[in-house]
């Protein structure tokens, strides 16, 4: 199983800032757009 340090559910405008943000910084970062 992959671990995360950090789940983003959505990928608008946020998520996607969000998830650069950490993702750059080292942070390990999963995105989920549709349940």
């Amino acid at each position: 199983m992959k671990k995360y340090d950090l789940l983003i559910l959505g990928f608008g405008k946020g998520g996607k800032t969000l998830a650069k943000i950490a993702a750059s910084n080292g942070k390990k970062v999963a995105v989920v757009e549709t349940i």
